[in-house]
């Protein structure tokens, strides 16, 4: 059996992080919130940027959500349990900053 240490533990899958970001998108289309119909045909990027806390451990997937070659949003994840929230936060409109 592997050894993990807490860290790994604690750790959100990104695949995992992807379905929550995910779900919550969809419950706010549900819900007919105009700021995020043009998502209803956007794609999200399965490969997120992972955003760092100062001292080096990593705290949040960012997902960017695309409708052909425009950034119509993003999705912040958790990547660690210590969070709370799965989703931290759905950024209408593309980013103000480069990567």
């Amino acid at each position: 059996m592997k050894k993990t240490n807490n860290n790994e533990q604690r750790i959100v899958p990104i695949d995992l992080a992807y379905l929550h970001g995910a779900f919550a998108v969809v419950k706010n289309l549900a819900a007919g919130i105009s700021h995020f119909l043009p998502w209803a045909k956007a794609k999200g990027s399965a490969k997120p940027t992972e955003i760092y806390d100062i001292n080096g451990s990593l705290l949040f997937y960012d997902f960017a959500v695309r409708l052909g070659t425009n950034e119509v949003g993003a999705i912040r994840a958790a990547a660690t349990k210590e969070v709370g929230t799965p989703v931290v936060s759905l950024l209408n409109g593309p980013k103000l900053w480069d990567e």
